[in-house]
C-alpha cells in the first residue's frame, strides 16, 4: 500500500535519517498537494525525533480510524539502491498501545537476529 511519508508510521520511520530541512520541505509540499493533509512541519519533526530517540514510532489512527501501526527503520544498506526500509506491524490501536514496549523489543530483536546491524 502507498502511504504518505509525513502521514504514516512507516513514512516517519523512513524519515529517521533525513535532514530536518528536507523534512520541512516535504511537509510543505505534501500540504500543498494532498487535500486534507493538515500536519505541520513541527508535528512531523517531533514524530521523527521520537523515532530517532526510541527507534520506533506508533501511529494511532493516522491512516485508518481505530487502527495503528508500529514502525521501525531497518539498518541502512539492505536495499541495493540505497533506499531506506522499515518493518511495520499494524493492528488495533488499543492492542498496539497496550503492548508497544513488548512489540517494539520483539521487532528489534528480530531485526538484530535476522538482519544484524543498527535497526534501532
Amino acid at each position: 500500500a502507498r502511504r504518505l511519508l509525513a502521514g504514516s508510521a512507516a513514512g516517519l520511520a523512513l524519515l529517521r535519517d533525513a535532514e530536518d530541512d528536507e523534512i520541512r520541505s516535504l511537509v510543505r509540499r505534501t500540504a500543498a498537494e494532498v487535500p486534507g493533509f493538515s500536519a505541520t512541519a513541527q508535528e512531523v519533526l517531533e514524530n521523527v525525533w521520537l523515532v530517532r530517540r526510541t527507534g520506533h514510532f506508533l501511529s494511532r489512527g493516522m491512516v485508518t480510524p481505530g487502527a495503528g501501526a508500529l514502525a521501525m527503520p531497518l539498518p541502512p544498506g539492505l536495499d541495493r539502491s540505497g533506499r531506506p526500509l522499515a518493518l511495520v506491524l499494524a493492528g488495533l490501536i488499543e492492542e498496539l498501545s497496550r503492548d508497544e514496549a513488548v512489540l517494539a523489543e520483539a521487532m528489534a530483536e528480530a531485526v538484530e537476529r535476522f538482519i544484524g546491524g543498527e535497526g534501532r
